[in-house]
């Protein structure tokens, strides 16, 4: 299982998102999804002087899961 952008390109440590809220975010990992119902979390680093840490649902960050089963 991979994770995926709106444009369809894989999700790597270090790629920056654009949040719904329109927060810039740096990904810092991720969680997959663990059973059926789960959508796993994406985790992130603010890009401004806060440096807050997150964790969103991966659609928060245009951002899905491909491949293997869920």
């Amino acid at each position: 299982m991979k994770l995926i952008n709106k444009n369809g390109q894989t999700v790597s440590v270090g790629d920056t998102a654009l949040t719904s809220s329109g927060e810039v975010v740096i990904i810092t990992g991720w969680r997959e999804p663990q059973h059926v119902a789960s959508t796993g979390r994406v985790y992130v680093v603010s890009t401004d002087e806060r440096k807050f840490h997150r964790e969103y649902f991966p659609s928060v960050c245009s951002m899905q899961w491909v491949g293997g089963e869920k």
